[in-house]
């Protein structure tokens, strides 16, 4: 007999949302938008192992504001309650706890700041992609933010219970 799916874990198994229900939940609706209302089931759908409905409530309140309910609920479009691919390779599936969950997107909105301020839109990596020779030729501005936003995200992973490389080489001899 198979195991009930458990929603993701993250380093000491700590909850993260199921990303891919969570955004399967979205695409069902018929309006092809998501409503407040459709976040919360999508949230309660990608918490497999479940949510209390008071860390429910905070977790859907960082992606939608709480506003009128009914017929003149405001229909948002998909991509503004769902996190970018550059946000999950970068940061992995939302934690399910409201104070990492906050962390994580303080995080998101950090890289989305770096990458506004440098023209990154086009880039699918997290902080574009400089290799060694592009470090080396890129302004002292832009240099020290990518370091300072690099710093800022590995302490995001570190507190969220993992740690990946963020996969920039330096070209240091080893």
């Amino acid at each position: 007999m198979l195991e009930p799916r458990r929603h993701e874990r993250g380093a000491e198994g700590r909850a993260r949302l199921d990303e891919h229900r969570f955004a399967g939940v979205l695409s069902l609706t018929p309006h092809g938008g998501a409503r407040r209302r459709d976040v919360v089931v999508a949230f309660g759908a990608a918490a497999t192992d479940g949510v209390a409905a008071g860390s429910l409530e905070r977790l859907v309140g960082h992606w939608v504001p709480r506003g009128p309910v009914g017929v003149a609920e405001p229909l948002r479009p998909r991509r503004a309650v769902m996190p970018a691919n550059h946000h999950l390779r970068a940061l992995g599936p939302r934690p399910v706890d409201p104070e990492e969950h906050q962390l994580w997107v303080g995080a998101a909105r950090a890289i989305d700041a770096y990458r506004d301020r440098w023209g990154l839109s086009r880039s699918p990596e997290s902080l574009g992609n400089p290799a060694s020779p592009e470090l080396a030729l890129m302004p002292t501005a832009r240099l020290a933010d990518f370091v300072r936003t690099t710093r800022h995200l590995d302490a995001v992973r570190t507190r969220l219970g993992h740690r990946e490389p963020v996969g920039v080489e330096l070209g240091l001899e080893r």
